[in-house]
């Protein structure tokens, strides 16, 4: 249940930032700068909770998300 509430926390962090980051530069600069930052974020995770990480993805795999 942590993974979930910490996805959604980055999803609206996401969105919070790029509504405030589009004014200042192009859409794709945005895009680029945030997939980046979620990648290195979602590493990070992994290395963290590897046996959560495992558990999450077999959820997926199990309701047809993967």
């Amino acid at each position: 249940m942590r993974i979930f509430k910490l996805i959604f926390l980055l999803l609206t962090i996401l969105v919070i930032l790029s509504v405030v980051v589009v004014g200042e530069c192009g859409i794709k600069d945005v895009l680029g700068k945030v997939g980046k930052a979620i990648k290195d974020r979602a590493i990070e995770q992994v290395k963290k909770f590897p046996k959560a990480v495992k558990q999450t993805i077999q959820v997926l795999k199990i309701t047809g998300a993967l």
